[in-house]
This record gives structure tokens, sequence and C-alpha cells, in this order.
């Protein structure tokens, strides 16, 4: 049996669990994805790669200004300064931000990574329920047990989370999160000459949010785009497919 299992390996569970390794707890780490990230995922496609989740972070809790502080040092994160605004009809508005924009170095996964360096993580692993023994629980997956443990920290979205949990007294109030839905799309640049500017939020458009991933310190050269729909559009295209998508938000 061990301290404690972490469901996850997204920002959140791995800043947990290495709070408990650091603490001198055993805990282990079990994600269904292939690597760490989550919302901080990046994604290769040929040479680049690609920011499609969380597209920065700002640090104004002075416990977590410290860390960045240290994550710099060691060259995990570096902030990401050019020209941001908002796209409407009339163009280009630009605007300063409000509190620095931290990016991960050389993916917005290298912060998830850094934490979860030295911690014993699983991946590939589906966590499909959780069973209450004696003193423990059991972490079930997809092939049986997967571990003991002491405790249990799930650290999913809502709706992974819901499965785990009906059984448990945290199921009703879990049921009433809802979900914004976000098509994302990750596309190379075209002919066309690139702007000037770094990223925008966007007005009367399908679109929300538009970024040039290049912009970013550590990335590959060559321009590549990070487009997000708003999420009004993303609900009425929910079932699209993929290729459809890509191509109405590209245009």
């Amino acid at each position: 049996m061990i301290d404690v299992a972490v469901i996850g390996a997204g920002p959140a569970g791995a800043m947990c669990a290495r709070e408990l390794a650091s603490a001198g707890v055993r805990v282990e780490v079990f994600d269904k994805a292939r690597g760490a990230g989550g919302r901080l995922s990046t994604r290769r496609r040929g040479g680049d790669r690609f920011d499609h989740g969380a597209q920065y972070f700002t640090a104004r809790d002075p416990a977590l200004a410290a860390r960045v502080a240290d994550w710099e040092q060691a060259g995990v994160v570096a902030p990401w300064e050019g020209s941001f605004g908002t796209l409407s009809g009339e163009g280009f508005a630009p605007h300063v931000p409000s509190a620095t924009r931290w990016v991960g170095v050389p993916g917005m996964s290298a912060v998830v990574k850094y934490l979860l360096a030295g911690v014993d993580v699983h991946f590939g692993r589906r966590v499909t329920g959780l069973r209450r023994d004696g003193g423990g629980w059991t972490v079930l997956g997809e092939d049986g047990s997967l571990v003991v443990a002491e405790r249990v920290v799930v650290a999913v979205p809502t709706p992974q989370a819901l499965p785990l949990l009906a059984e448990h007294r945290f199921a009703a109030l879990l049921d009433t999160v809802r979900y914004a839905p976000c098509w994302a799309v990750m596309a190379p640049g075209g002919s066309e000459p690139a702007p000037q500017w770094s990223a925008a939020r966007v007005e009367g458009s399908p679109l929300a949010w538009v970024a040039r991933n290049q912009t970013k310190p550590g990335r590959s050269p060559g321009e590549q785009w990070v487009l997000h729909a708003g999420p009004k559009w993303s609900a009425e295209h929910l079932d699209d497919q993929p290729d459809a998508v890509a191509a109405a938000l590209v245009a």
C-alpha cells in the first residue's frame, strides 16, 4: 500500500504530487494519456510544437510567483513578450497585459514535466473506479487493480471525475458543474504576410482567440497558428467532423 494515489497528470495533479513527494510521502500518479500535461499539453506536428490548450498563465499569488521565479531560473518558463490585443471588424487594437504572461519552454507541458521529475508516474493507465477497502482505497483500471493507497487525489476534469466518485458524497456537488466546449485548431501559416502581433482575442467571429505560437520563447521558427473557437460556436458544432471544423475556423 502506498500513501497517496493521484489521478491526473495535469498541472493540479502534478503540483500536488510534487508537494507530497517533497514531503516524503509515497505517491504515485496515474494518467490515461501518453504523456504529462493535461490542460497544459503540447502537441507535436512534424517539427512544430503547438500549445493547443492553455496559452499562458499569470502568477498574481505571491506563493505561485515565488515558484515561477524558481522555474524561470531553471529555464522551464519564460515571459511571453509581444504585441497583444483585440481583433474586430475595425482591425487590431493593441492593449498592454495587466500581468506577465508566462509560458513553458519549449512548450506549456514543460511545467508539468518539471514538477513530475522523480515522481512515479504511470501513463496510459485509465482509472475506471475507486473502491474503499478497509483502511485504504483500491484504484481500479481497465485490467483490474492498479494500486492500493491510503488516500486518493482526483485531479481530473469533472466529467472524468464523476464516474469515479458516483457512489461518494462529492457526486451531487460535482454534477452541478458545467463546462463550455472549445474547438482548438493547430495550423501552419499560409502564404499571406504574417501580422506583427503575437495573439489576440476576437470579437464578432466564430473565433474567440488566435495566437502565433512561434512568437513564444523557445519555439521552432515558422508560422504556427493556434485558433480557439468561442463557446457558442463550439457548442453548435460540437459533433462536426474535425476536418470540417478546421476548414471553417482557418477560413
